[in-house]
């Protein structure tokens, strides 16, 4: 089940190496939970939460599991701190589990409750505490002046919200740019 997961997301996965990327991504999470009327769940999700209590062999698929599904996204948060985007020392083994954990609290809510907008507010959520990470911009970098470690603006790592351009992301039924043929044919998003 994992595997087909991982399948029907990793065209998407490739491209989180930015919040843009990590928007479509998103996007496409919820468009699928849209199609789905909320109901669908994630399917890895609910057999981790029925069966890893069982035995610590199966605990442990399920650990591999969700594992393989992190990777692509920690290495896009690595790439975004290479290329500036993120702060040098955000930890982004932290922010791949928070955003899992988002995408996996929001799927439960949105089941439960019959609604993605329980998805959306967790995918925020996740997306805010992204934002937070993000490296301030540079004013002396956006002249062309200056290398973001010498910054003398931001040389002593001062965390500073980068201010975003106004977006609501994954935003009301209907309107996100990213369809649930995004995922895959079956619809699989989780």
């Amino acid at each position: 089940m994992a595997d087909t997961v991982l399948a029907a997301q990793e065209p998407l996965l490739l491209e989180v190496d930015s919040l843009a990327g990590i928007d479509r991504w998103f996007d496409a999470i919820v468009a699928n939970g849209t199609r789905q009327d909320a109901v669908g769940g994630c399917a890895t999700g609910s057999l981790a939460s029925q069966l890893s209590g069982r035995d610590d062999l199966t605990r442990q698929a399920f650990v591999d599991a969700f594992a393989r599904w992190e990777a692509p996204l920690i290495a896009g948060l690595r790439r975004m701190q290479e290329s500036g985007e993120l702060r040098p020392d955000a930890d982004v083994t932290e922010l791949a589990d928070l955003t899992m954990a988002a995408i996996q609290g929001g799927l439960l809510l949105a089941q439960v409750r019959r609604t993605p907008g329980q998805l959306r507010l967790a995918l925020r959520g996740a997306r805010a505490a992204l934002e937070d990470e993000l490296t301030p911009p540079c004013p002396e970098r956006e002249r062309g002046r200056a290398k973001r470690p010498s910054c003398p603006v931001h040389a002593n790592g001062a965390k500073i919200r980068k201010s975003m351009p106004a977006r609501e992301p994954f935003g009301e039924l209907g309107t996100t740019d990213a369809q649930p043929a995004d995922l895959d044919s079956k619809g699989v998003a989780c």
